[in-house]
């Protein structure tokens, strides 16, 4: 079954087996722990080795899942006419994909409980904000228009620029 998935449904099922496994194995450490008197005496230690250990991995899994995210403009610019052109056809999980991931499934709420109007003076404010311009932080990761309406965009591994905030 796994030959008929796309690349990206490859990776979530990769990632949900080590996740499987990750979260099994701290099963069996609690298990472990509660029945083992003598490990029960060292387990403060252990846990937090454990923890800095799966911090460390989901930093890894989160850099890798966003240097692989391709997904928006070589400018902050040209990403939120990107945006724009999608939200103007009416293709809301196309724009959707223009923000980080983790706020992607709350920017589709938004549009599902926006009425057409609402969106229509959002563009406006977008389109204003795009001739005003913004701002880059000093190392150039992030770009912020204050005027009139605010936009932060944050820039990705892979050199695109995603939305963060709107």
């Amino acid at each position: 079954m796994a030959f008929l998935l796309s690349r990206r449904g490859k990776a979530a099922l990769i990632i949900g087996i080590v996740a499987g496994s990750l979260a099994g194995l701290v099963l069996l450490w609690r298990i472990a722990l509660a029945v083992s008197p003598s490990l029960r005496s060292r387990a403060p230690y252990w846990n937090a080795q454990l923890m800095v250990r799966l911090i460390k991995w989901d930093q890894r899994r989160a850099q890798a899942q966003a240097a692989a995210d391709t997904v928006g403009g070589k400018t902050p610019e040209e990403t939120l006419r990107l945006y724009l052109a999608a939200v103007d056809s009416g293709d809301y999980r196309r724009a959707s994909t223009f923000f980080v991931p983790e706020k992607q499934k709350q920017e589709r709420q938004s549009f599902s409980q926006s009425v057409p109007a609402d969106i229509g003076r959002i563009q406006n404010l977008l389109v204003e904000a795009l001739k005003r311009g913004g701002t880059y932080s000093a190392d150039g990761k992030e770009y912020v228009i204050h005027q009139p309406i605010f936009v932060h965009l944050v820039r990705y591994p892979a050199g695109n620029w995603k939305l963060l905030e709107i």
